[in-house]
């Protein structure tokens, strides 16, 4: 059951998905037609388009369950044999699926616009500029998996809490939804200060799986000025550890999972 649900989710938003890789494309060709007519420091845009990933979920998820509704298929998705967790699990993983490809392509071209931005600066002769540039593509390379992390784990925040707030206005009329997003920054808030606990920060920080340490060290060697950027960024690269990252999964399964009690008990159609 669980991988119709999956495939039904796939064939109902591909259009969705379509859409949202021909924007991503018309922004890189934009980007780039702009850079030959302009200016090549327009390169950082396209930087920018990766880490607005981090809507993606919250967009996807939003959009499935109000067309759920909209067109009245709530009844039936609603009294399917299965719990709630199997319904929501299959539209996250399904929007995470294509969350994935999209961001994929989205580094794939972010990196060819860089390395572009890179032979512009070398053409002009633009020595004062063209140092700092030529390191940017070695260096985003070695931060790709950094910023895989920090927006994945930004999109599942986000793409949960696109859940609980259309889920909790199908409880709450008629203002769940403004009463689910005030949850969601109190929660998030409160979260946000146990985990910088120092006591929760020594109980997590085990086997560490990226260490900042060897980013500085990158930059060090890749740039001679390298010593003064990090300087003015300290703390910016961090480590990180399999005991955060299995900690921030258990606290979004846990609210997975309120969410789906929630469809399962008290949501209206």
């Amino acid at each position: 059951m669980w991988w119709s649900l999956y495939k039904k989710e796939w064939q109902e938003s591909l259009f969705r998905f379509a859409v949202s890789l021909a924007l991503l494309t018309a922004a890189y060709v934009f980007i780039y037609i702009f850079m030959e007519r302009e200016t090549p420091l327009v390169f950082a845009v396209s930087l920018a388009v990766v880490f607005l990933h981090i809507f993606y979920l919250f967009i996807m998820l939003l959009a499935s369950l109000i067309k759920e509704w909209k067109e009245n298929t709530s009844h039936l998705w609603m009294n399917l044999p299965v719990k709630g967790y199997v319904l929501l699990s299959a539209k996250l993983a399904a929007a995470f699926t294509q969350f994935l490809i999209s961001i994929s392509y989205a580094i794939v071209a972010a990196d060819l616009i860089l390395q572009r931005a890179v032979r512009m600066f070398e053409d002009s002769a633009a020595e004062g500029l063209t140092g700092i540039i030529s390191m940017l593509v070695p260096l985003f390379r070695e931060l790709i998996p950094w910023v895989l992390l920090a927006v994945t784990n930004g999109a599942l925040q986000l793409g949960i809490a696109a859940m609980f707030i259309f889920i909790f206005s199908k409880v709450v009329r008629p203002f769940g939804w403004l009463a689910a997003i005030v949850l969601t920054v109190l929660t998030n808030y409160i979260y946000t200060w146990i985990k910088n606990i120092p006591l929760i920060e020594r109980i997590t920080e085990w086997t560490p799986l990226l260490k900042g340490e060897e980013i500085q060290e990158k930059i060090y060697s890749l740039y001679p000025g390298g010593a003064e950027i990090m300087d003015g960024s300290e703390g910016i690269v961090t480590n990180v550890y399999l005991g955060q990252i299995a900690a921030e999964l258990l606290v979004l399964a846990g609210a997975f999972f309120l969410i789906s009690w929630l469809l399962d008990r008290k949501a209206e159609l």
